[in-house]
């Protein structure tokens, strides 16, 4: 067994998944829960940020050069996820696993930004909703719609992925994002608290100094 994922991407791994639920209940549900989703949405924009920051500062197998690919590497790729006996594992995530990681990270800060640029008209306005017109401000609402369904049908077909190297080629990834622990020969990632802490602070302390230089917040957390 090799260890591959430190605790705080296990922690983000399944905080992500927590949050990104209660930010579709709370939508979706309105009235004053409203302010509860721009709550999470908060949280959810430092969660990101510590990722990135992570990405290129972390633990090894947490850096995006160990999982991202090129064109060339992504394609070769591809068939050896329809072969059951594939004896070249991934430590890190998999080429396709790269661009899910990317994929979602991307449309998550992007639905974090239309949200902060929507207002209902009625009770609610993000924090950055003086900043653009109010044909922005609509544009940003609808898109901000369309973007979590998007991010709704990448997450189901990442789901199915996991499933498939799970069940189909024995992979225990699901496993291994709880243990931090895959079961190949590797380099045991080295997990640096310190570097961790300091990631968390920076993370939060940027998206605070965002959200509070720029916008408009009228809740405290």
């Amino acid at each position: 067994m090799t260890k591959v994922w430190d605790p705080s991407i296990r922690i983000f791994h399944w905080a992500t998944v927590a949050i990104i639920g209660g930010l579709w209940y709370t939508g979706e549900q309105g009235g004053d829960l409203i302010y509860l989703h721009q709550t999470l949405g908060f949280t959810l924009a430092a969660l990101v940020l510590y990722r990135i920051i992570w990405g290129f500062w972390g633990s090894r197998y947490a850096r995006f050069k160990e999982f991202v690919r090129g064109p060339g590497t992504i394609l070769s790729y591809l068939p050896s996820m329809f072969r059951r006996n594939d004896d070249h594992h991934h430590l890190s995530h998999n080429p396709m696993g790269g661009i899910a990681v990317l994929t979602i990270l991307g449309l998550i800060l992007a639905q974090l930004v239309t949200g902060m640029m929507s207002t209902d008209d009625i009770m609610f306005d993000g924090p950055f909703v003086s900043l653009v017109s109010s044909d922005v401000s609509g544009i940003a609402r609808d898109l901000h719609g369309l973007i979590f369904a998007i991010l709704q049908a990448v997450v189901v077909i990442h789901v199915a992925a996991v499933v498939w190297h799970q069940r189909f080629k024995g992979e225990p990834l699901i496993q291994s994002m709880i243990h931090g622990s895959k079961p190949y020969e590797g380099e045991h990632a080295r997990f640096s608290a310190v570097r961790a802490i300091i990631a968390i602070v920076l993370a939060a302390g940027i998206s605070q100094f965002i959200i509070r230089f720029f916008g408009e917040v009228s809740i405290a957390f």
